[in-house]
């Protein structure tokens, strides 16, 4: 909400290592719910980030759409050549173009994202990007992700 983030949705990939039960995750949503509202709250915005369904990854098509939009899966084992700066450097040409579009970020669990996984988001439009040399815990990629991209945003459009 503070960043901009109109959606989250929780993704199910095979190396998530909890399989939650549906009880388990109606738990979670409540408290990621919560969790949304009161950053809504604190930040003063006027729009509170909404909460998707969890999605397993043959399901993504259904929320990232066909619509003008920048899809960055974050990858560890991207070429650190494949930085954010330099896709957004890339696309930034065709991203001014644009009367207004979005961006889907997408962070994969902990111990990553596997090369069949990335090779189908590769398949749905996204494109790879490092995050730099650490591993980060899924939460800080997220945000970090976010941050770079805001600040990126500010010079290159």
């Amino acid at each position: 909400t503070q960043a901009g983030v109109s959606r989250v949705y929780p993704l199910s990939t095979q190396r998530c290592d909890v399989k939650l039960t549906e009880s388990v995750m109606q738990k979670k949503k409540k408290r990621w719910s919560s969790v949304l509202l009161s950053a809504s709250l604190q930040s003063q915005s006027e729009q509170m980030t909404q909460l998707g369904d969890p999605l397993g990854l043959e399901t993504l098509s259904t929320v990232s759409g066909h619509e003008q939009a920048l899809k960055v899966v974050f990858w560890e084992e991207a070429s650190s050549s494949h930085t954010l700066a330099s896709l957004i450097e890339r696309e930034a040409p065709f991203l001014k173009e644009q009367a207004s579009f979005s961006v889907h970020f997408m962070v994969g669990p902990e111990g990553g994202l596997t090369a069949d996984e990335v090779a189908f988001c590769r398949s749905q439009g996204y494109q790879v990007a490092s995050l730099g040399a650490s591993v980060l815990r899924v939460e800080s990629a997220a945000f970090y992700g976010l941050a770079q991209f805001k600040a990126l945003f500010d010079v290159f459009l």
